[in-house]
């Protein structure tokens, strides 16, 4: 079987927000923002409280709440706007680019205008299937990128990863679902 498609930002950014969105790191790391916003802002309405000035007070408090609800989707414009910003830097003589795939026996084969490469089935860790790409996660970490948005076959290509997948005990995941949070 063989695939061809033109590899764009948004493909790598997706890619980049759907690994962040599992990432245990991230979470705690949104988490303790928002743990620690939370109490700056108790010990600074505390303090305003012990030294009598009610009025500001209430208002941290009004003000403090508001901002802890917005926080989180700070946090996710935030996260997008740097993953955009890493991909422009790292990937950007990608963008554009035809990739030629073709699944053979025992191997990926995978042509660009960069380079050739052959990977062993054997190295995947997991295939991802979310609303219009697979994400062919390998052992090191970095992924394989199909926008399934391209593929003319796509019957046939789900039918060959799962193929893949169940002879080569790699892990599966489906979440037609996913959305960045």
């Amino acid at each position: 079987m063989k695939l061809e498609y033109i590899i764009n930002e948004q493909d790598f950014l997706q890619q980049q927000l759907y690994a962040a969105s599992k990432s245990k790191h991230l979470k705690s790391q949104s988490r303790k923002t928002l743990i620690y916003t939370a109490i700056s802002i108790l010990i600074l309405s505390l303090l305003l409280l012990y030294f009598e000035d009610q009025y500001i007070f209430y208002n941290v408090i009004i003000l403090g709440f508001i901002y802890l609800i917005m926080l989180p989707f700070y946090l996710k414009y935030y996260y997008k706007k740097h993953f955009q910003k890493i991909i422009k830097e790292t990937y950007k003589n990608r963008f554009g680019e035809i990739v030629k795939i073709e699944l053979l026996e025992k191997e990926f084969s995978i042509n660009d205008a960069n380079s050739e490469t052959k990977l062993k089935y054997s190295a995947f860790d997991e295939f991802i299937e979310i609303e219009h790409y697979y994400f062919l996660k390998l052992k090191t970490g970095e992924s394989l990128i199909i926008p399934t948005s391209q593929i003319v076959n796509l019957v046939e290509l789900k039918v060959e990863l799962n193929n893949i997948a169940a002879k080569y005990n790699i892990k599966q995941t489906i979440e037609l679902n996913w959305k960045w949070k």
